[in-house]
C-alpha cells in the first residue's frame, strides 16, 4: 500500500511523502509539519501511532482492530482528528449502500453468504471489509443469518461477495479490486479532506457522503 502511497503523492505533485517515524513530536509547532499521517499496518505500528503525542489527523486502514486499539483512538482524537476505515475504496461504499437499500426493501431475506478473497499474506481472517458489512446487515435486520467465507489466493487485492437467500430468490452482490491504487486514492482524498475536520472520530462514510 505504501508504494501506491507514495506514486499517486508524486503524480498529483502538489504534496510530499515522508515517513511518519521520522517525524519529531517536539516539532509540531515548526512552520512545516505534515498535513495528515496515513497509515496501513497492522494493530501493533497502530498502537505506536496512538501512544505518541503527534497531534496530527490519522487515517487508518488497519484492521483487526480491539477495543484497547478503539479506546486509544478516542484518545488521540481529543487532540486531532481521526478516521478508521476497514475500505477506502469508493466501490465498497456504494457496494454497502445498494446492499442496505436491498435488505430495506426485502424484510424476507433470512441468510446471507459473504466471501472474501485476499491475497496469502493478508493476516486477518473474516477481512474487516467483510465485518463491517456484516455489522450493517445485522443492525439494519438482526435476524439475518450471517456465514463468512474466507479464501486466500495468490496475489488477490480484495474480492468481496455478499449473497443473500430467502425462500424466494438469491441475490448476489460483488466487488473486486485490481489495485491497491483504489484505497490510496480514497485515503489521499479521506486525509486532504480530515485535515480541515474538527477533532474527533470521523467516517470514511461521513467522507463519502459529503464529498461524491
Amino acid at each position: 500500500m505504501g508504494q501506491s502511497l507514495i506514486r499517486l503523492l508524486a503524480q498529483k505533485n502538489t504534496h510530499q511523502y515522508s515517513n511518519f517515524k521520522d517525524f519529531d513530536p517536539s516539532h509540531r509547532h515548526a512552520i512545516v509539519q505534515p498535513l495528515a499521517i496515513i497509515d496501513f499496518s497492522d494493530p501493533g505500528d497502530l498502537e505506536k501511532v496512538l501512544l505518541n503525542d503527534y497531534q496530527i489527523p490519522l487515517v487508518s486502514g488497519t484492521t483487526n482492530l480491539d477495543n484497547r486499539h478503539i479506546d486509544l483512538a478516542n484518545k488521540y482524537s481529543e487532540a486531532a482528528p481521526v478516521m478508521l476505515a476497514s475500505n477506502f475504496s469508493y466501490g465498497v461504499q456504494t457496494l454497502s449502500s445498494s446492499i442496505l437499500n436491498f435488505i430495506a426493501e426485502n424484510p424476507g431475506i433470512t441468510d446471507c453468504d459473504i466471501t472474501e478473497v485476499h491475497h496469502t499474506k493478508k493476516k486477518d481472517s473474516p477481512s474487516g471489509t467483510a465485518k463491517s458489512i456484516s455489522s450493517e446487515i445485522l443492525e439494519l435486520n438482526p435476524k439475518i443469518r450471517i456465514n463468512y467465507i474466507s479464501l486466500r489466493n495468490h496475489d488477490v487485492f480484495g474480492l468481496h461477495r455478499i449473497s443473500f437467500f430467502s425462500s424466494e430468490k438469491n441475490v448476489t452482490f460483488q466487488h473486486q479490486a485490481f489495485s491497491r491504487d483504489i484505497f490510496a486514492k480514497g485515503a489521499i482524498a479521506a486525509a486532504l479532506w480530515l485535515k480541515d475536520q474538527p477533532n474527533g472520530l470521523h467516517s470514511f462514510n461521513k467522507f463519502f457522503r459529503n464529498n461524491l
